[in-house]
């Protein structure tokens, strides 16, 4: 009877530590690489992001390409996506990190999509100049949102593709 009851209170223990739903295998769209989602091992709060395989030989299996944190809204994650190759090559050389916005879908949690951003301070020196040899510089992106993301690979689509 005590064994029974011990059992119960393990088994009623492990399914409170719930899983992220964001956890498991992912395929990068247009032939990227297969990422692995998993709970850091140092800090609760943390998703790993982890190289399984991919086109890039350069990048060894396991390695942890990133960092997710999750966001107050669910099924939205800020990210960090760390440069594996930056220790590599030529002394001094700045690691190329990239900051992105990682978003599930909320319908069938199948898809994620990532929208990069960039966070930096730059001075104007055209401030410096008088306004009529100032020259303004604008930036046209048509590029549609949503394009990039990734597709889950360890469990069966929901819906079948004809």
């Amino acid at each position: 009877m005590r064994c029974l009851f011990l059992f119960l209170m393990l088994s009623c223990a492990l399914s409170v530590i719930a899983r992220d739903p964001v956890e498991g295998e992912w395929r990068v769209n247009g032939g990227g690489p297969v990422l692995l989602l998993r709970q850091a091992h140092d800090d609760a709060d943390r998703i790993e992001i982890v190289w399984v395989d991919g086109p890039d030989v350069s990048v060894r299996r396991g390695s942890v390409v990133g960092y997710a944190v999750p966001a107050p809204e669910a099924g939205v994650y800020d990210c960090v996506g760390l440069d594996p190759r930056s220790s590599k090559g030529r002394k001094g050389a700045k690691a190329k990190n990239s900051e992105f916005v990682m978003r599930m879908d909320r319908e069938y949690g199948h898809t994620l999509t990532f929208e990069p951003y960039k966070r930096s301070k730059s001075v104007d020196v055209y401030r410096f100049f008088p306004w009529w040899l100032r020259v303004r510089v604008k930036t046209t992106d048509t590029r549609p949102k949503g394009l990039d993301g990734a597709r889950r690979t360890d469990a069966p689509p929901p819906f079948i593709v004809l």
